[in-house]
């Protein structure tokens, strides 16, 4: 029974070359029977486990333990260098059969393992399995166990015994704070992604971190401290200050005790990737880092939280020259968007020729952008063909029907929706114009419509009510004859209008956002200022009355030296009256 069960999970799932599994005693059995997995997962082993995993990991092989009056010496996994030369491990010589020691087994097909929510073992338990990792690893998981700061440095000895060279390592949701063993495993090279996150991590540990990332082998590039809120600005601004000298590129500090003083340090953004949420931070900090995130052309993506909500900013490059092409793109759209604006202005009050300049300028901006620019060409035509009308008709239908064509040929239905509706508009204003031609057909605008079936974009309802009120015009143009000829354009001047004033209510909103936000900063100073006030207004008070209390006291003291001098003064004379009487007494006496 046991066979045909490990049977079926290996058929089911080892094809493709990983394998996932609940730790139980069958299943960890049966890994000795698969070989070519390239990528194991097992969640939650039990201490009487370890040992299993371990034995599977080794290819069915135990480590043999020596006698007890044997001269070899136990490996110390705590030791930073490996064993000196002549030193034996405690792992005896291959057998004259075995396999050569450069030959890869079958176990050793592994690259990635995940050993995930065992938080029940002890440090020590770990051990057996740290002694068995193949060197094929190269992605190591061991997220939720709550492993000490022993188990990690048992485990970064082991790595370096064996020689493994880990390029992805995962410790999520452990109890690790000392890490100067990792750090110096780090510095060795070979691990470019490690997750820190929800570990009890210090400034320490970011100080032991900071020593070794600008060593020149260090390799580690993207570093996870997610939910470390132990983590100050303090020691946060330090690792900041050598993102220069490190090769560092992806950065996440989620729910850390980073304020927005430590932030600043992070200016000028260094990293390709920042994740920052979860941190209170000013709107106006924010805006900052979103505006230099836009202008810069390294930083890829940036994370933050403002006012409650989350901001996920993305650069979408596909190679690494992009950014400057992108940021060329932008700058020429930005252009010719305003040339389009200076050109329906222009049309609204009647300038034509001065349109149809704008106009033609930002339509050659459009085609010099390619794939970039097609999407606004049936726009631009669109305002290049109204100019047109008010010039020269017969020269604005001939653009409306070669575009047609051109859009048709193309496939672009969108295009061709919008040169027919421009079509109907211009014989709409040829029908109040001496010797005009019969008014247009409402077919061609109902295939206009069919043909964006379906497609329930902005651009599609936009063209959907032009369309409508296209065919309702000409309906009354049949009832009614030809009357009012100036009204359709005078509607499309309209909506340009009220477009143009969306666009700069919009602008006048967000200044007016910044002007508020900046106001309720000036009031909170304000308030602030004034509390201060009038806490120096009560401290000055007291010491008023402070000193009104020595004035008196001053008083006091003065007149009781006034009175004790007075009281001397008066001694004085009664002791000297005294003392002529003594004297006249004693010559009374001495002639008697």
């Amino acid at each position: 029974m046991e066979a045909k069960r490990c049977t079926s999970a290996a058929e089911v799932q080892v094809p493709s070359g990983h394998l996932a599994l609940k730790a139980d005693t069958d299943s960890l059995a049966a890994l000795s029977e698969l070989a070519g997995l390239r990528s194991l997962e097992v969640d939650g082993l039990a201490a009487g486990q370890v040992e299993q995993l371990a034995l599977a990991l080794g290819g069915g092989t135990t480590h043999h333990q020596p006698a007890a009056d044997s001269e070899e010496l136990e490996v110390d996994l705590f030791e930073d260098t490996p064993p000196a030369i002549g030193v034996r491990t405690c792992e005896p010589e291959p057998p004259a059969s075995a396999e050569p020691a450069g030959e890869e087994t079958e176990a050793s097909s592994l690259r990635s393992l995940s050993i995930l929510r065992s938080p029940g073992l002890p440090g020590d338990a770990w051990s057996p399995l740290w002694q068995a990792l193949p060197r094929s690893l190269t992605h190591l998981d061991l997220s939720h166990n709550a492993l000490n700061d022993h188990a990690v440095s048992a485990l970064c000895g082991a790595l370096r015994l064996r020689e493994v060279r880990l390029a992805r390592l995962g410790l999520q949701g452990n109890r690790c704070k000392d890490i100067q063993r990792l750090a110096n495993f780090l510095a060795e090279g070979g691990v470019e992604v490690l997750d820190f996150a929800d570990n009890a991590l210090n400034d320490k540990s970011i100080w032991q971190l900071c020593e070794v990332l600008t060593a020149q082998s260090c390799r580690l590039q993207e570093l996870c401290l997610n939910d470390n809120r132990r983590l100050s600005s303090k020691s946060l601004t330090e690792l900041f200050k050598l993102l220069p000298r490190t090769p560092l590129r992806s950065l996440a500090l989620r729910r850390t005790s980073l304020c927005e003083a430590g932030v600043q340090g992070l200016r000028p953004l260094r990293l390709q990737h920042l994740d920052l949420a979860g941190l209170k931070l000013s709107l106006g900090l924010a805006q900052d880092l979103l505006a230099e995130a836009e202008a810069s052309s390294f930083i890829q993506g940036l994370v933050l939280d403002v006012e409650g909500q989350r901001i996920s900013w993305r650069r979408f490059l596909a190679t690494e020259a992009l950014p400057e092409i992108r940021a060329a793109a932008m700058a020429e759209k930005r252009e010719a968007s305003a040339k389009l604006l200076a050109a329906e202005r222009c049309l609204k009050v009647g300038k034509a020729e001065e349109s149809l300049k704008e106009s033609t300028a930002a339509l050659e901006i459009f085609r010099s952008l390619g794939a970039d620019g097609e999407s606004a060409l049936p726009d631009v035509f669109r305002l290049i063909i109204d100019g047109k009308r008010q010039v020269d008709l017969p020269a604005a239908e001939q653009f409306a029907e070669t575009e047609k064509s051109n859009f048709a040929k193309a496939g672009n239905k969108r295009g061709e929706a919008a040169m027919l509706i421009s079509i109907a508009e211009v014989a709409l204003s040829r029908c109040g114009r001496p010797g005009a031609g019969s008014l247009p057909s409402v077919k061609p605008l109902e295939q206009a419509a069919g043909s964006w079936a379906g497609r329930r974009t902005r651009a599609f309802e936009a063209y959907e009510r032009e369309i409508l009120l296209l065919r309702n015009r000409i309906a009354k143009k049949d009832q009614a004859g030809v009357t009012g000829c100036q009204e359709l354009t005078d509607c499309h001047l309209e909506c340009a209008r009220h477009k143009a004033i969306k666009r700069d209510s919009t602008k006048m909103a967000n200044e007016l956002h910044k002007a508020r936000t900046q106001l309720q900063e000036e009031q909170d100073r304000s308030k602030e200022y004034k509390a201060q006030a009038e806490q120096y207004k009560a401290q000055t008070e007291h010491l008023k009355g402070q000193v009104d209390q020595l004035k008196a006291a001053a008083g006091v003291e003065r007149a009781a030296a006034s009175e004790l001098k007075e009281l001397k003064t008066r001694h004085q004379a009664e002791l000297e009256e005294l003392q002529k009487e003594s004297r006249s007494t004693g010559g009374t006496l001495w002639r008697s």
